[in-house]
This record gives structure tokens, C-alpha cells and sequence, in this order.
């Protein structure tokens, strides 16, 4: 996976008032924009294609989870109720913190 740390945050920030949060930002494999809020309740990451066309694979999300959160650390993507929602055309956000556990899929379902 290659990744470039995207220079002057801050002023994205200036540009971008829905960014206010973001810590750091990267472009991975020339392909996405990913931005990283880190508080102390949670890790927001938000993901984007650079041609802004939506994202369709999982195994994308996966390895930028990997990367950026680690390969046993667990993440949820956000569905909003409709008085939260906003369009950020083909913006996905994934949240993580400590404790979170999630539904073990592969005990749940029996997978080998």
C-alpha cells in the first residue's frame, strides 16, 4: 500500500469548515483521500475516492482499516438517521475505539 502523508493539513482545514476534526491526512495508492480524527472517545476516519466516484470494494475498506487502525482492531461504518445525514458525495466513515467489540461473524455463522 502506498501512502503519502498530505502536507498542510491546517489549511485544508480553513478551506474544508467540515474537516475542523481532522488530525492528518493521506493519499492511498494514488487512489483514495483518507482524513483521521482521533479524540479521546474514537478514531473517525473518512474515505474518499480522489474522482469522487463511490467505493464498491470491501477489501479497500479492509486494508485501509488495517492500515491505519490495525489488522485485530474493529470498526463500524456509520449509516446515519435521516435528520443527521448529510450527502458528502461518496464520503464513508468508519469509526473505532477502545473496548468496541463487534458480532464475531465467523463463530456466529459457523464459518470454517
Amino acid at each position: 500500500m502506498k501512502i503519502v502523508v498530505i502536507q498542510d493539513i491546517e489549511k485544508i482545514k480553513i478551506n474544508h469548515p467540515h474537516l475542523k476534526t481532522v488530525d492528518r491526512g493521506y493519499i492511498v495508492d494514488d487512489k483514495y483521500r483518507v482524513f483521521i480524527a482521533q479524540t479521546e472517545q474514537y478514531t473517525h476516519i473518512r474515505i474518499r475516492r480522489l474522482d469522487d466516484e463511490p467505493i464498491s470494494s470491501f477489501s479497500d475498506f479492509q486494508a485501509i482499516k488495517n492500515q491505519f487502525l490495525g489488522e485485530e482492531a474493529e470498526a463500524v461504518q456509520v449509516f446515519p438517521k435521516v435528520s443527521n445525514y448529510v450527502d458528502n458525495s461518496n464520503t464513508y466513515h468508519l469509526f473505532s475505539w477502545v473496548g468496541m467489540e463487534v458480532p464475531n461473524l465467523k463463530k456466529l455463522y459457523e464459518y470454517a
